[in-house]
């Protein structure tokens, strides 16, 4: 499946409102990751 394609499951966005809780989800996600990146990055170098 193309990643940049809206799954059929998903609800199509109509709104400013719905737009705007959608990109924040993602941020969040984004930044979730990014944070377990760090943390699993930085108990390696401790360890050594």
């Amino acid at each position: 499946m193309d990643s940049n394609k809206r799954p059929d499951s998903m609800a199509r966005i109509t709104t400013n409102e719905l737009a705007n809780a959608f990109i924040d989800e993602q941020v969040v996600e984004v930044f979730r990751n990014q944070l377990r990146a760090i943390i699993i990055h930085n108990c390696f170098v401790f360890r050594e």
